[in-house]
């Protein structure tokens, strides 16, 4: 039996709270600003030419941590209160409800209830809706066990619209243990959350499960590929199914950062931290990207300079610039820059150890005589370390020199004898069906099957430059192959050398 009721979603907001006394006030916790005054960031941020990041006017308040995107607008949770004479988004009496809004740049438009007949207080962020949508999947503390579930609400048959039936049970592979924070993909047939089931790696793992004859199939840890011994978080499908989630165990700049994860048709490349384009000293969590347009969200919770506690929370939006926008996926760009990134951080990384080395030298000649001996012993044992870890940074960044150098000699060596084919991937299979013919965009193509990790992959196109292939890529997605991508063929053997696809 279900209960009908007008649409309501129940989420977690974890931010970095796990359970220690009593669930239901760690999940719907508040994070309090204990100080009055914080360190203040930027409300633009300029890190990357191909991205604007600027502020966005939407007070985050307890329990959300976020927003979610629900058809051509977003969803937030705002104070309740009736004072039209009030700026809407900083009413300061009333409740908290959800509410839907368009996006007028850096500030939502005019904002409605999400629920014409009742008001809840749920955290946006956590919402995941199928791309129709045709329902919804949600969070919330269980009465039987006050443990978190994920439940799954369809349109409840009432004749009103954004009227929902929520059901008393949750999804049946909610046992004993909290799941929360689901992601759908677009066709609604995968779905990625955090748990706490044993054998994880930490805290909070991502888990993954597929709908499959009707039922969700036993949730799988993601492996520790993704996960780490902290907790992953809020996490986010785009439509391509690349992944998005926030740690604080895997490498990063702060407390929680943003990672990436590439869809590459069968599993989910490894994580890519997101590093100084988005990520910062502080905690950045709830990204949510558009599935129909090139933009997302993300929170950034502030910490206090001295007591690290959190203190502050901002939205972003993140978007990219006019110029790029009709030739590039934001995804594509967030991947590219990531990796890059990647590199000078470890170049950063070998200044900071020379530069301990050269304090401790300034130290050593301004240290009294007579508190010379006992000092000596502890500032030689930290030199000796920190000399070890420059020794081996450098050694890696000259080792990847070396390496890069090599691969660029043996290019330039071998590019009259090797042939670089570049096709478009639109679907997987496994049995191989054999040659056909296809339609894309008026154009009939011949299809070309290649076999590939346990599966036959099947190409279209044939071009010897990527920019036609990129072409091609776009035609496929607009006729229905969401998943489309180029591949590359080194005298007719699929080769995966990123210096392929640099543009």
């Amino acid at each position: 039996m279900k209960q009908v009721i007008i649409v309501i979603l129940i989420s977690v907001n974890l931010s970095g709270i796990f359970l220690s006394e009593t669930a239901g006030r760690e999940y719907y916790g508040e994070l309090n600003c204990y100080e009055s005054t914080y360190y203040q960031q930027t409300d633009t941020i300029n890190a990357n030419p191909y991205l604007k990041i600027k502020r966005f006017e939407i007070d985050i308040i307890t329990p959300s941590s976020g927003i979610q995107f629900y058809k051509n607008g977003i969803l937030y949770l705002s104070s309740s209160g009736s004072n039209n004479n009030m700026i809407s988004q900083h009413i300061s009496f009333g409740g908290s409800d959800l509410f839907y809004a368009l996006v007028n740049d850096s500030v939502p438009g005019k904002q409605f209830p999400f629920d014409i007949y009742n008001q809840f207080d749920i955290p946006a962020e956590g919402i995941s809706f199928t791309n129709n949508p045709s329902r919804f999947y949600y969070s919330k503390l269980s009465e039987r066990d006050g443990k978190v579930k994920i439940f799954m609400a369809e349109p409840a048959n009432t004749g009103y619209d954004q009227t929902w039936a929520l059901p008393y049970e949750p999804l049946d592979f909610c046992t004993t243990n909290n799941y929360t924070h689901p992601t759908i993909s677009s066709d609604g047939n995968i779905m990625i959350f955090s748990s706490d089931m044993p054998g994880g790696a930490g805290g909070l793992d991502l888990y993954i499960s597929r709908f499959e004859n009707k039922i969700w199939s036993a949730p799988i840890n993601m492996g520790g590929r993704i996960n780490s011994p902290g907790n992953e978080l809020y996490a986010c499908f785009d439509k391509d199914n690349n992944l998005y989630f926030s740690s604080d165990g895997l490498p990063g700049l702060g407390g929680y950062d943003i990672f990436f994860c590439y869809y590459n048709g069968v599993d989910w490349d490894d994580p890519i931290n997101l590093v100084d384009q988005i990520n910062t000293d502080n905690d950045e969590i709830a990204f949510k990207i558009n599935r129909n347009e090139n933009n997302g969200f993300y929170t950034l919770i502030e910490r206090s300079r001295r007591s690290k506690k959190q203190i502050n929370r901002k939205l972003y939006k993140i978007e990219l610039d006019e110029k790029y926008n009709n030739n590039y996926l934001l995804s594509d760009i967030l991947k590219d820059f990531a990796a890059e990134s990647s590199l000078l951080a470890m170049q950063k990384e070998n200044e900071r150890l020379a530069a301990e080395e050269r304090r401790a030298d300034s130290i050593k000649i301004a240290q009294p005589e007579s508190e010379k001996l006992a000092a000596d012993q502890r500032r030689a044992d930290s030199i000796k370390t920190a000399q070890l870890e420059y020794e081996r940074l450098a050694a890696e960044q000259r080792r990847a020199d070396s390496i890069k150098a090599a691969q660029v000699r043996q290019q330039q060596k071998t590019i009259t004898r090797e042939k670089v084919i570049y096709r478009v991937q639109c679907t997987s299979s496994m049995k191989a069906k054999g040659s056909k013919k296809t339609t894309i965009g008026g154009k009939e193509y011949e299809t070309y099957e290649y076999f590939y990790k346990g599966a036959w992959r099947v190409t279209i196109g044939e071009f010897d430059n990527l920019e036609d292939a990129i072409t091609l890529r776009m035609q496929c997605r607009s006729s229905g192959y969401n998943q489309a991508f180029v591949v590359a063929f080194k005298n007719g053997v699929r080769s995966l050398d990123m210096n392929l696809f640099k543009r």
